[in-house]
């Protein structure tokens, strides 16, 4: 009926773990997406890309759109280990409904929705702000209980190449947006060029070209 599939009243305080098996031969793609998208709920999505060659394409899309994860398992002798791995973490949710809430500094976050937080297993959030003042509050669910945590941004560690880090989420998240239509492939495409551009990142409409210069003979010859 087009309506999310964990949203009756026994799936209150629950969050349902889908795990989807594929080879990645999958044709209908953008189908795939649509429906993950519009029914979604509360839902977390897990892919297996299973095989030699899964469609990666599909699966991190995928996995990203159902803010899980996406586990390659490239021959049989690993699936016993990447399968355990796996539900290891399922069963070890430590805190769900993550947000992340700037008090004074207006902050471009990515992502833009944020995974779940499992047992051994970091969040990564990065964010642009004008100034490093005020303070990042993080907040969510510990099981049926609030959880949140208060940090002072003027206490914050320099470190190289977080902007890199920033920008390659960003172009994650224009993607996104173009594959669930949310913005046009013209818009998308300027966006993620010009991201790419600014920082020095490789992406679907930028290369890097690596020059080579070695003396090809003796000095003098």
């Amino acid at each position: 009926d087009g309506r999310p599939a964990d949203t009756g009243p026994d799936t209150i305080g629950h969050v349902r773990q889908i795990v989807f098996l594929t080879d990645g031969a999958i044709g209908n793609e953008q189908q795939l997406f649509d429906t993950i998208a519009a029914r979604l709920g509360r839902s977390r999505i897990f892919m297996v890309g299973i095989g030699s060659a899964p469609n990666s394409h599909l699966m991190n899309r995928a996995a990203e759109l159902g803010r899980g994860t996406f586990t390659h398992i490239g021959s049989t002798a690993q699936v016993e280990a990447r399968m355990r791995a796996l539900f290891d973490k399922l069963e070890s949710p430590v805190v769900t409904d993550l947000r992340a809430v700037f008090s004074e500094a207006k902050a471009d976050v990515a992502p833009g929705v944020l995974p779940d937080l499992y047992r051994g297993e970091p969040v990564v959030l990065a964010a642009k702000a004008g100034a490093l003042s005020g303070t990042l509050t993080l907040d969510g669910m510990i099981g049926d209980r609030p959880w949140t945590v208060t940090l002072p941004l003027d206490k914050a560690a320099k470190g190289e190449g977080i902007s890199k880090f920033w920008a390659n989420r960003r172009i994650t998240d224009a993607e996104v947006a173009r594959t669930l239509g949310e913005i046009t492939p013209e818009t998308a495409d300027r966006h993620i060029l010009a991201l790419a551009l600014r920082h020095g990142l490789v992406t679907r409409l930028t290369s890097l070209v690596a020059v080579d210069r070695t003396p090809g003979r003796p000095q003098g010859a």
